[in-house]
C-alpha cells in the first residue's frame, strides 16, 4: 500500500505533571505542529512512552488527540507489543478512538523469529482495515526486520510504510530496493535521514520535538538543536525541551 504517509510526521512527546497527563499541554503541542504544518501526528510512539502509562491513560491520551487534531493532519497511534494478541487488541482501540493509521513496532524482547515478524504483521494487518506502518528498531526490541521480511510484509494489503531506524545504511537500501512500489519508507533516525534523503527516499523531517515547516531542506549535517538531541537516549533530550513553550 503506498501513498498513506507524505513529509512530516510528528513524534509527539506524553507531557505529565506529579498528577498524571498535562492535557493543557499535549493541546498546546498538537497546535503548535500543526500550525507548523506538519503532515501527521504520531502518538504513543516510542517518544511518547506509552510502556510506563496505564491502559486508561493511554485511552484519554488517543481520545483527547483526535479530539483536538480535528482532522486536521493524519493521526497515528503505537500500538506494538511483544504479544500479537495485545497488538491486535491494541490496533483495533486505535481506531475506536479515532485513528488514521497504527504504528506497531515489532515484538520486543522475545527476539522472535523473521517468520514471526511476519506472521505478527499479518494479525494485525487482518485485524483492522486502516494503514498499518511497521516500525523497525532493533536497538531496543532486539529484532531486526530483515530486507526479505520487509519484501515480504510489504505485500500485505494494508502495510503503508516501513519505519526504518536501524541506522543500518546497507540494510535501509536493500530494504527500499525490495519493498519500492509496494510501501511507504519512512526515517526514523535523526543521524540518517540526511543520506535517506540524498539516496532518493525523500526523508523530510522537523527535528520532531521541534517546529515543521512545510518544504523543509533536508540538510547534509543535522543542525546545532538537532546534534543535541543525540547526546541522550530519546525520549529524554524531547522532554527537556518543552520548557522554551512553557510546558
Amino acid at each position: 500500500m503506498t501513498g498513506f504517509l507524505r513529509g512530516s510526521a510528528t513524534a509527539m512527546i506524553t507531557p505529565f505533571t506529579a498528577d498524571g497527563v498535562n492535557f493543557d499541554a499535549l493541546a498546546k503541542l498538537i497546535e503548535y505542529q500543526i500550525e507548523g504544518g506538519t503532515d501527521a501526528l504520531v502518538v504513543l510512539g516510542t517518544t511518547g512512552e506509552p510502556a510506563t502509562m496505564s491502559e486508561e491513560e493511554k485511552t484519554e491520551v488517543m481520545r483527547f488527540a483526535a479530539q483536538k487534531n480535528a482532522g486536521r493532519a493524519k493521526l497515528l497511534f503505537g500500538t506494538g507489543s511483544n504479544c500479537t494478541e495485545k497488538a491486535v487488541k491494541a490496533s483495533k482501540h486505535a481506531v475506536d478512538c479515532g485513528a488514521d493509521g497504527v504504528l506497531a513496532v515489532t515484538p520486543y524482547y522475545n527476539k522472535c523469529t523473521q517468520r514471526g515478524i511476519y506472521e505478527y504483521y499479518k494479525a494485525i494487518c487482518a485485524a483492522v482495515d486502516v494503514p498499518i506502518v511497521a516500525y523497525n528498531v532493533p536497538g531496543r526490541t532486539g529484532v531486526n526486520i530483515l530486507p526479505e521480511t520487509a519484501a515480504a510484509i510489504a505485500e500485505l494489503k494494508n502495510l503503508a510504510g516501513i519505519k526504518e531506524a536501524s541506522g543500518n545504511m546497507a540494510q535501509v537500501m536493500e530494504t527500499a530496493r525490495r519493498t519500492r512500489g509496494k510501501c511507504g519508507r519512512h526515517g526514523g533516525h535523526l543521524r540518517r535521514l540526511q543520506p535517506r534523503a540524498a539516496a532518493g527516499e525523500g526523508a523530510r523531517h522537523g527535528g520532531r520535538g521541534g517546529r515543521p515547516c512545510a518544504g523543509e531542506r533536508v540538510e547534509r549535517r543535522p543542525s546545532p538543536p538537532r546534534r543535541r538531541l543525540l547526546l541522550r537516549s530519546q525520549p529524554h533530550p524531547r522532554q527537556g525541551g518543552r520548557k522554551p513553550f512553557g510546558l
